[in-house]
């Protein structure tokens, strides 16, 4: 199953993730907290994700990515406590699938962006990847954007941040959007610690870097060599065109990036089926933006 079109995992009805207030009160007596990053798609997540795994050891990471994820997700359910909660690094577009399983002292963190800016650049992503489920036909049928963000093959084209968040069905996040939202909402001050924006990631990184306390801070441009080529490691690829920001953590925000350069403004018909197909996902990521700084439900899950 591509990621972009996985179903959000049902947490077990006796409760939840364990309370907040035992987080923080494992046994770690050195190296980095326990983190786990929730990967949203064309969310700059691969780039962040090369960064995070340069802080843990290998033998401590459990990475959720790409086909096959159910089968990780099973796999990891099946196993001990002891060993569940000896991972130290979870990551991937299903680890909020494995909330319920993981340590309870886990830093959880996730970063969105532009809702827009994501549904376009997954587009371009797909085109150019020859891998990805929906290539072939994308571009056998030479689909436009606007046909694309309407096809009913294509669901993770369409308010893929409240569906995940919210559990909620499509038709009812269509009929309801604000009240997905606030689903979607209510589930981030449940089960996260850290939320950020790609439009901010220099914040987000210094945020993650002293809550998870990194011994290795965010490389700076001048490290943006080595960083490459350990991208490069992973079959990733540095591409500085799009979102280079100009801060210190401007490394990490230019890789894995899908080239934008010479990008054609979105004419009205396009620009109509994209808000059309995404109206939660704008109310979402609207309501995320004039949060900065503050806190969700509970007074946990800051907003970066």
């Amino acid at each position: 199953m591509n990621p972009s079109d996985a179903v959000p995992h049902e947490l077990p009805a006796s409760g939840r993730t364990p309370t907040r207030a035992s987080r923080g009160a494992g046994s770690r007596t050195e190296g980095p907290r326990p983190l786990l990053f929730d990967h949203m798609p064309r969310c700059g997540g691969t780039s962040f994700t090369a960064w995070l795994r340069s802080q843990y050891a290998a033998a401590g990471t459990l990475t959720l990515e790409g086909r096959g994820n159910a089968e990780r997700v099973a796999e990891f359910a099946a196993r001990s406590e002891t060993e569940r909660h000896a991972i130290q690094l979870v990551v991937g577009h299903a680890a909020r699938d494995v909330l319920h399983l993981v340590r309870p002292d886990i830093l959880r963190i996730t970063c969105f962006r532009d809702p827009i800016e994501r549904v376009e650049s997954f587009y371009r992503y797909v085109l150019a990847e020859p891998g990805h489920l929906h290539h072939d036909f994308v571009v056998r049928e030479r689909m436009s954007l606007e046909v694309f963000v309407q096809d009913v093959r294509i669901p993770g084209a369409r308010n893929y941040f409240t569906y995940q968040l919210s559990r909620l069905p499509r038709e009812e996040i269509t009929r309801d959007p604000s009240g997905a939202v606030d689903a979607a909402f209510a589930f981030l001050g449940r089960e996260f610690d850290l939320v950020g924006s790609l439009a901010r990631l220099d914040a987000f990184c210094a945020a993650v870097t002293q809550a998870a306390q990194f011994d290795r801070k965010p490389l700076a441009p001048a490290n943006e060599s080595l960083l490459a080529r350990t991208l490069r490691r992973f079959r990733f690829r540095a591409n500085p065109t799009e979102h280079a920001a100009k801060s210190p953590h401007a490394a990490i925000a230019r890789l894995n990036a899908t080239d934008a350069s010479g990008k054609p403004q979105l004419n009205a018909h396009t620009a109509q089926a994209l808000r059309a197909a995404n109206e939660a996902d704008i109310l979402f990521f609207q309501r995320l933006e004039t949060m900065t700084g503050s806190t969700l439900a509970g007074g946990r899950c800051q907003v970066v």
